[in-house]
């Protein structure tokens, strides 16, 4: 009740002995815990609630990467109930629905990402998950604002220093343009492969991020060329 905009948690059994956390959410996906305890007292189960600052969190959720990572316990499909956590931060968790198998789901924020279910009482380091990470090549300059002359900033001319220009490949010509950036558009996005190339995402099939590549996919995609 003293937390803004909370809703139900998911449901539990309550006829055995059990001690476990019950997690319940606000509107945008915030966490609240509170400790549920079920006893049988002669013929009856008693269940108490008390709050969890002597209870450490039964989970929790340490991302070390460099990349957003989306969790949610698997078969659970409400959106709500999917939660980032940030690059380089640790969340506290227990289960959203207490009564389905101990599994989350993960995947990698953002779109080209492989997926992965994990067993949260039998860890195995051998999963991983894969994403794409393509690139924008951009005319730093037009993201700046200033200019430097002569080791300090001055004023540039605004409309060009906030332009935020990214190169583009234009698919009836195939040549290389300057365009505003748009967030997520293929013709922009590039890629280094193994050989050191940038190659053009938007020329390239799209790829799933759990299968290999196809045999000569390098050779039939577009790269970034000199001419």
């Amino acid at each position: 009740m003293d937390a803004p905009n909370c809703i139900w948690s998911g449901g539990f059994e309550v006829n055995k002995n059990n001690s476990f956390h019950i997690n319940m959410r606000d509107t945008l996906g915030k966490c609240f815990f509170l400790q549920v305890e079920i006893t049988l007292k002669r013929a009856t189960y008693c269940v108490s609630f008390s709050d969890t600052d002597q209870f450490p969190p039964p989970f929790r959720i340490d991302n070390f990467s460099k990349v957003p990572v989306v969790f949610s316990q698997h078969g659970v499909a409400e959106p709500r109930l999917s939660t980032e956590v940030k690059p380089s931060t640790t969340l506290d968790y227990a289960w959203d629905e207490p009564t389905l198998p101990p599994y989350v789901t993960l995947t990698v924020k953002g779109a080209g990402s492989s997926e992965v279910t994990c067993c949260m009482n039998d860890f195995q380091e051998s999963k991983q998950l894969y994403y794409e990470n393509f690139i924008y090549i951009a005319a730093t300059y037009t993201f700046s604002g200033v200019q430097e002359e002569s080791g300090r900033p001055v004023a540039a001319n605004k409309d060009l220093a906030c332009a935020e220009l990214v190169l583009d490949v234009s698919p009836k010509t195939q040549r290389v343009v300057l365009k505003k950036k748009e967030p997520g558009k293929r013709s922009q996005l590039w890629r280094m492969t193994v050989s050191g190339m940038l190659c053009h995402e938007g020329s390239a099939v799209p790829r799933h991020p759990n299968k290999p590549s196809p045999p000569h996919s390098a050779e039939s995609s577009m790269i970034l060329d000199i001419a």
